[in-house]
This record gives C-alpha cells, sequence and structure tokens, in this order.
C-alpha cells in the first residue's frame, strides 16, 4: 500500500494508508476519493473480505465529510485551506495553508521579501504587505485589530472566552 498521495492543493483529494509505510511515490492507487466499502462516516470496517482501517477516517483532523474507509485505505477530501502533507497517514489534513511557512501548498515558505501569507481567490499567496480589512501585521498574519479576538486592539491581546472584539475591546 502506499501513503498519502496529495492529488491537489485546494481542497486537496487524498488517499492515505491507514497503516504505517514510507513517503509517498506521488502516485494514486487508483481508488476515487470520497467513495468505498466504509462503515458509514469511514468508521473502520473488515466486511466482504476488505482490510479494516486501523483508525476512524472520519476523525482525522480537517478532513470533509467525505471520508471513507475503502480496502484498508483512508479515501478523503481535506476542507478548504487544509491539507495532508507529512507521510504519517494519521496526520489527515493537517497543514494550514493559511500560514507563511506553507503558504498555499506544502512547504512553499513565504521568503524574508514577502513574509506576509494572504488569502487570494482560490487559496494563499505570500505578500509583501497587509491590505484594507486587515491592516496590521500580527505574527506573520495580517488582521484587523478592532474585530480579531486573538488580536484585540493590538497584536497577542486575546480575549477571554466567550467574550468578542469590537472596536479593538473584549466585549
Amino acid at each position: 500500500m502506499r501513503t498519502p498521495v496529495l492529488v491537489s492543493i485546494a481542497a486537496a483529494a487524498v488517499l492515505a494508508a491507514c497503516s504505517g509505510g514510507g513517503a509517498g511515490t506521488g502516485a494514486s492507487t487508483g481508488k476515487d476519493a470520497g467513495t468505498g466499502g466504509g462503515g458509514s462516516g469511514g468508521a473502520p470496517s473488515g466486511t466482504g473480505g476488505a482490510p479494516a482501517c486501523t483508525e476512524d477516517c472520519a476523525k482525522l483532523p480537517h478532513v470533509a465529510n467525505d471520508a471513507a474507509c475503502d480496502a484498508g485505505a483512508c479515501a478523503f477530501t481535506c476542507m478548504p485551506g487544509w491539507a495532508h502533507c507529512t507521510s504519517r497517514p494519521g496526520d489527515g489534513c493537517e497543514t494550514d495553508l493559511s500560514q507563511p511557512a506553507t503558504c498555499g501548498a506544502c512547504g512553499n515558505a513565504c521568503t524574508p521579501t514577502s513574509p506576509i501569507c494572504l488569502p487570494t481567490a482560490g487559496g494563499y499567496a505570500c505578500s509583501t504587505a497587509c491590505f484594507n480589512g486587515t491592516p496590521t501585521l500580527c505574527a506573520g498574519m495580517c488582521t484587523d485589530t478592532t474585530t480579531d479576538p486573538k488580536n484585540c486592539g493590538g497584536c497577542g491581546n486575546a480575549c477571554p472566552a466567550p467574550s468578542t472584539c469590537t472596536g479593538g475591546k473584549c466585549t
């Protein structure tokens, strides 16, 4: 069995073997992501002679609702903004594509000349500056400190739960 294969970046389709193995080869196993003989919700199964997955595919991080166990392999789609970038099948869609270290794709780090990862139509891209709507740079991310509960009124000023941020003040 092959280990995870990243098929595309936006809403990445992934076929991930549910047992150990080495790095992926980039080749598909030929199974359609999101289909297969798993139980409801991607639960492990071993019926019909098919091997069971060693974990509940639907409970992997940031996988879409289409996760299923198909002949011992988890088949799933990543939620928008997330990707599967490791060689560990059980990680699911562990990589946040909005971060400067993985801006828009696995391993796509923003450079010192374009250090900010910003949302674009259909993904994320590195940029040189923050723009209207999110004008303040906080820890490598552009934000609006008048509404961001993690940076309310200034970078790093988090509002306690269940507070929100209004006008730069926790309410």
